[in-house]
């Protein structure tokens, strides 16, 4: 059976392409064309992505449903030999080292004993020798001068000894910058912002790689969410959703977070035309009518002044 990397290269060659060509009309990075060629799925991030292009790049060189089938099968099928062959291995590593475990075992149990031998026979001689002195009363010379009171011992062991305070100084990890890389898995549409800079609309292909630094934030807007796996801070944070849906993000030092856009308030609809002359006819004849009464009051007030200032007179 042929490999797929061979079938692939014979029908390329056949058709006069060369891999150059290739990688710029199916957008697939020339590496993954030349791994795929030599039967290596290994730098693909995973099965799904290894099965479609493989997929895209047989439909390229025009091969029929039939054979790509065929080349699908044999793909799934050698990773699960592969899949089988290094569990094979996990078991004969397990195994080697059970058994050298257990050989181990057995030589500790061998060395344990004669260590244990070795010990009784040093006592037995050691017993044979310090015994015999045991018997003997030993004289003993007592400066009296040197020895402390007991009540000077008990005072001293009632003393709680003095805790040296430890004290644990730590520093505070200062995160400097945003650093964001990326890589594509397919052709997808970005908008980025860096710190208070313009905003770039860049096309970024299957295959490429984006490196991007900040000093404060970098904004960022996909059209295809699940089309690029991220590295935030050097860490790795995978795609930012599903595929298919567009996502605003804001990265700052310390944190990510989802950008979503406010919708304005509902204006709140005028009077018509008609019912706000009326409105204003309304407010004309309520503050001509205010007018009116207060000349009224004021007639009257100075008709009783005018009045009373003649009955005072007329009294005089």
């Amino acid at each position: 059976m042929e490999r797929i990397g061979d079938v692939l290269k014979k029908k390329r060659l056949d058709l006069d392409i060369s891999l150059g060509q290739s990688a710029e009309e199916t957008m697939i990075a020339s590496r993954y064309l030349e791994s795929m060629e030599n039967s290596d799925f290994s730098p693909f991030p995973g099965n799904v992505y290894a099965r479609g292009f493989l997929r895209r790049y047989a439909e390229y060189l025009k091969l029929e449903e039939v054979e790509i089938q065929k080349l699908l099968s044999q793909y799934k099928a050698e990773q699960e030999d592969e899949s089988f062959s290094q569990t094979e291995k996990k078991i004969d590593v397990k195994t080697t080292v059970l058994r050298n475990v257990r050989a181990n075992k057995k030589n500790l149990y061998l060395y344990s004993t004669i260590i244990i031998i070795a010990f009784l026979i040093a006592g037995g001689i050691l017993g044979a020798i310090i015994i015999p002195f045991l018997g003997r009363e030993p004289k003993i010379d007592i400066d009296q001068s040197k020895l402390l009171s007991q009540e000077e011992l008990m005072r001293k062991s009632k003393q709680p000894e003095k805790k040296k305070e430890t004290r644990l100084e730590i520093k505070p990890v200062i995160i400097k910058g945003v650093l964001l890389e990326g890589n594509a898995f397919e052709e997808v549409w970005v908008q980025v912002q860096i710190d208070s800079g313009k905003n770039k609309e860049i096309l970024i292909k299957a295959g490429e790689k984006i490196k991007w630094n900040a000093k404060g934030k970098i904004c960022l807007t996909m059209g295809n969410a699940g089309a690029i796996a991220w590295k935030f801070n050097s860490k790795a944070i995978g795609t930012l959703g599903k595929t298919g849906i567009a996502k605003t993000m804001l990265f700052t030092p310390k944190k990510m977070q989802t950008v979503i856009k406010k919708e304005l308030p509902v204006p709140i609809p005028s009077l018509s035309s008609k019912e706000e002359e009326k409105s204003l006819t309304e407010n004309k004849e309520k503050q001509e009518t205010d007018t009116i009464v207060s000349f009224q009051e004021q007639a009257m007030r100075e008709k009783n002044t005018t009045q009373t200032t003649e009955e005072r007179t007329k009294t005089q």
